[in-house]
């Protein structure tokens, strides 16, 4: 096991612990854990924005299932940006 196999979920951790909701500017992790955020909330599309194609996530999504899922909301696409490979996790739009 390489070290980057070790960082990479801790990585993809601290991220989404540091999400933030762009309406309210409060952390989203404690309204994700209790299951108070709906499917298109901010915080819930963040969340799962950073899990596609995720090895490390739990659960990752496809591409296409969070288009859908994106498409569904009627929100635009460029406001959740899907991690890359070279990326560090979840990340804001600029």
């Amino acid at each position: 096991m390489a070290g980057n196999d070790i960082a990479e979920p801790l990585r993809w951790a601290h991220g989404v612990a540091c999400l933030e909701d762009r309406e309210t500017d409060e952390f989203c992790m404690l309204a994700i854990a209790n299951g108070t955020v709906s499917e298109c909330d901010d915080c819930a599309l963040q969340y799962v924005a950073s899990r596609v194609n995720a090895n490390y996530a739990p659960d990752s999504i496809s591409d296409d299932t969070f288009s859908e899922m994106v498409s569904s909301c009627s929100v635009a696409a460029t406001l959740y940006p899907v991690p890359t490979a070279s990326s560090d996790g979840p990340t804001q739009p600029t």
